[in-house]
């Protein structure tokens, strides 16, 4: 999936997409895990702060690739 976004000049050609895809997954599996318990302790609901979550890592990903 990245070496496509790569080889259509998406993303820089020095991304380390292995190291993409690991940061995606981790994040992935920690919202899954950690998301009802995290939206307690900060007392908002747990579709908003996955939305927010969702927005954030969107932010991130667009950051890589207008380095």
């Amino acid at each position: 999936y990245y070496q496509g976004l790569i080889d259509a000049g998406d993303l820089p050609d020095d991304l380390d997409i292995e190291a993409v895809h690991l940061i995606g997954l981790a994040t992935s599996i920690g919202v899954a895990i950690y998301a009802e318990a995290a939206a307690r302790q900060l007392d908002v609901g747990v579709d908003e702060l996955r939305a927010r979550t969702r927005a954030v890592f969107e932010q991130m990903m667009r950051a890589l690739s207008e380095r």
